[in-house]
């Protein structure tokens, strides 16, 4: 399980109530915000299917889970904490770092 967190003032939104407009919206609308920062500079869908799924990725095909592990499936597990909003993204995978299935949430 990986945990990533981040200020809502890095999120690309329009007005002053950034929480407020979080809130309101669906997880599609908020995997298409862009993340401004000088760490993550693109787009939120963009960097949990590419930076946290790697990372995810490495910690499955690492040397304890292949010892302990070999020919099980893991599902492993991305938190995003953005301010007090939580997204979850799940990804099923083998010790060998394939991944079968993935979801959003």
């Amino acid at each position: 399980m990986e945990f990533k967190n981040f200020q809502i003032d890095y999120l690309v939104l329009k007005g002053t109530n950034k929480a407020k407009q979080l809130v309101a919206m669906f997880l599609t609308q908020i995997l298409e915000l862009t993340i401004n920062s000088k760490h993550h500079p693109r787009g939120m869908e963009e960097w949990l299917e590419g930076e946290v799924r790697q990372q995810l990725r490495s910690y499955v095909t690492g040397a304890t889970v292949r010892a302990n592990g070999a020919n099980k499936t893991f599902r492993a597990y991305a938190v995003v904490i953005i301010g007090a909003i939580f997204l979850s993204a799940t990804w099923t995978a083998r010790a060998n770092g394939l991944v079968i299935g993935d979801s959003l949430n």
